[in-house]
């Protein structure tokens, strides 16, 4: 009889314990510790942490963690949120082969992580976060735990455990919705209206803005009637991904196959598990080209390096291909014999006391030409001894580099993954899922938010960014999106509508007149606006 086991603390936290099962689960003292769970506007914010290190599973089984929100007591309503899954290997396989052959109403959920449970993984503390759209019954709620094993056949109930009963008013922060006047011209009225070109620079004026505003819903509106929202271009939309690693793979002498088991193979094994396992688990992304291209350094015969470089290459792209089940024709393999430009890339970083002069050998000589004599004859040796050592099994690498493509999502899809998985979503499926939200809710600010952190650098992101947290009164974090992207003209209208929200509609119309050329007739309006308010 085998026997499964659960021990959850959480401050005075029950225990669940049940036998009998198939399989094997094996567990002690973990702790699932709810941080916070507060309400702002439209969403509900959960924060767990959750120490899961003393969980371990066979190959064959699965276990589940999934929070649940379930109403009071003789109530029917429950939401299910994303699990959390510590899974075995073969049981990995069989559902990746499970969700690979599932039609798309069934491949819809997807889980908030999955760890593969085996001698490479690393750590099981996971910092669960997510927001949901808030309803009033969440107020009375209780917010639970379930755990189930799931093994070649079933799917088995451990045990639902509550983590924290009634989130009562007392614990849900609501955001306060207070009905102060925006904007405060009256103390500009005297002053003369500013039309020289001059405009300060965002940084310039950023120690006079005032940092937070409230909004009524009138507010909202006239503002939201104002900013600018940018549309991103279709076709510069881009769902292909890539992730890059190197692999230091130990080979026995005279063996060019991979053993992983020798040495420290199984941590370095571990990197392609963490390439590979996200983009073949999720079922929302298809696996294009694996590039596989093999170092050897350059001590030795050229020949013989060249015949060993291929071959490694070679044999390794084989051993991921049969190990993780993916088709030959998508590896690209290729090898470098003599790895000279890593070797000066190494002797420029590290700095080395004969660097310069080893550099010259390099540069003067040709790899057929003495460069490697030159090199063992510097300075007695010592160098060449130094290179041998400390360098050159740096050299010895293989460059693994996985490409794929994200499936497109539909608005339905975009809405459940934006807060769990946004690096699934293109641009403009995130702004699809704004459009679930009212303007000046927090859920809505919070779309445009994870937009402008994962494309940092998108002038469209910051500039939409700032448009949704201005319509939350937050005008110090307007600023700061703004800041970045000042220069571009798409950014001056706002900046005329961030100033006019602080008060000061004479630098408001500053901008809006520059914003004129770039859309015409809403800072035409704005400025009209603006000018009424110191006349």
């Amino acid at each position: 009889m085998k026997n499964y086991s659960l021990h959850i603390i959480m401050y005075t936290f029950a225990v669940a314990c049940l036998s009998g099962l198939t399989g094997k689960i094996a567990a002690e003292g973990i702790r699932i510790v709810p941080q916070s769970v507060t309400v702002k506007n439209d969403s509900l914010h959960l924060w767990l942490e959750m120490d899961l290190n003393s969980v371990h599973v066979n190959s064959l089984a699965a276990v589940i963690f999934t929070p649940e929100l379930a109403g009071k007591k003789g109530s029917s309503q429950k939401i299910t949120l994303p699990s959390v899954v510590i899974t075995g290997s073969k049981r990995f396989r069989f559902e990746r082969r499970e969700r690979a052959l599932a039609t798309s109403a069934e491949n819809r959920e997807i889980p908030y992580l999955v760890l593969l449970d085996n001698n490479r993984t690393g750590s099981k503390n996971v910092r669960y976060r997510i927001s949901i759209p808030y309803t009033s019954w969440m107020q009375q709620a209780s917010l639970l735990l379930r755990q189930e094993i799931k093994d070649c056949c079933d799917l088995q109930l451990l045990g639902v455990d509550t983590l924290k009963r009634n989130l009562s008013v007392s614990t849900v922060q609501l955001a306060k919705n207070n009905p102060v006047p925006a904007l405060d011209a009256g103390s500009h009225k005297d002053k003369p209206v500013q039309r020289d070109n001059h405009v300060a620079s965002a940084s310039a004026v950023l120690h006079q803005a005032r940092e937070q505003i409230s909004l009524n819903t009138a507010d909202v509106n006239t503002y939201a009637s104002m900013v600018s929202f940018l549309t991103p271009d279709p076709k510069q939309e881009n769902k292909h991904r890539s992730k890059s690693t190197i692999l230091y793979i130990d080979y026995p002498l005279g063996k060019d196959e991979v053993y992983p088991d020798f040495k420290n193979n199984r941590e370095e094994i571990g990197k392609i598990d963490a390439s590979l396992l996200p983009v073949l688990a999720e079922g929302y992304s298809e696996l294009e080209r694996i590039e596989v291209k093999g170092y050897a350094s350059p001590d030795g015969n050229y020949g013989d390096n060249e015949k060993l470089a291929a071959n490694r290459s070679r044999l390794f792209a084989r051993y991921v291909q049969k190990a993780y089940g993916i088709p030959a024709r998508l590896f690209d393999v290729s090898s470098v014999a003599e790895d000279w430009n890593g070797l000066e890339d190494l002797l420029l970083s590290t700095k080395p006391s004969y660097y310069t002069a080893a550099l010259d050998i390099i540069r003067r000589f040709g790899i057929f030409s003495g460069r490697e004599k030159q090199l063992m004859n510097l300075q007695g040796g010592i160098p060449y001894k130094d290179m041998l050592k400390r360098l050159f099994p740096l050299l010895r690498r293989i460059e693994f580099v996985v490409e794929y493509r994200i499936r497109a999502l539909n608005a339905g899809e975009a809405s459940e993954m934006i807060f769990t998985h946004p690096d699934l979503l293109s641009l403009e499926e995130m702004y699809s899922v704004a459009r679930y939200y009212r303007p000046g809710t927090e859920q809505y600010r919070e779309v445009y938010e994870v937009a402008a952190f994962h494309f940092p650098d998108d002038v469209i992101t910051n500039v939409n960014a700032a448009s949704a947290v201005m319509l939350t009164g937050d005008l110090k974090s307007a600023w700061g999106y703004l800041r970045k992207v000042e220069a571009d003209p798409r950014a001056w209208n706002n900046l005329g509508v961030l100033m006019l929200m602080e008060g000061n509609p004479e630098g408001a119309a500053v901008w809006f007149r520059k914003a004129v050329g770039v859309e015409p007739r809403k800072a035409r309006r704005n400025l009209q606006f603006a000018e009424g308010l110191t006349e």
